[in-house]
């Protein structure tokens, strides 16, 4: 086969969706059909062989449709059936993420019984200070950042 056969087989295959048995079967047949095509014209090229045996997409669907009725409507239901798997797939990661995001969302909003929401500019303090606040504290409130006195 010459480059414009190949290219032509190459871009049918890509069409071909069944098993590989049927596919090794369908591209036999074309092979054949290639050849034949190109012991009369040897000088052909692409546009020649889509001419003549038509865009790759519909040459795929009448090989296609050689294998039989049932077995093409099979095919297309199992393909038909992988691809809504997919976007079912798909569709379930996204709502699983976004409802991840949306619970982390939601505890970033939540506040304890140990936030301190401190409203108003910042003061500074002297270190005595903030020692009379501390000893004004109640003792279980105190934290001294894990340092021992």
């Amino acid at each position: 086969m010459n480059r414009a056969a190949d290219q032509y087989k190459l871009r049918v295959k890509r069409f071909l969706f069944c098993g590989r048995a049927d596919k090794n079967h369908l591209l036999n047949q074309l092979t054949d059909m290639l050849d034949d095509f190109q012991q009369a014209k040897p000088e052909a090229d692409y546009t020649e062989y889509v001419a003549t045996f038509g865009e790759p997409a519909t040459c795929a669907t009448e090989l296609l449709s050689s294998l039989g009725e049932s077995k093409f409507k099979a095919i297309r239901k199992k393909r038909l059936l992988a691809r809504r798997s997919i976007y079912v797939a798909i569709l379930v990661v996204f709502v699983l993420i976004s409802s991840l995001l949306y619970y982390k969302y939601y505890q970033s909003l939540y506040f304890n019984e140990d936030t301190v929401v401190v409203i108003g500019p910042a003061t500074r303090i002297t270190e005595e200070e903030a020692e009379a606040a501390f000893e004004r504290t109640p003792v279980d409130a105190h934290s001294d950042g894990g340092t021992e006195k």
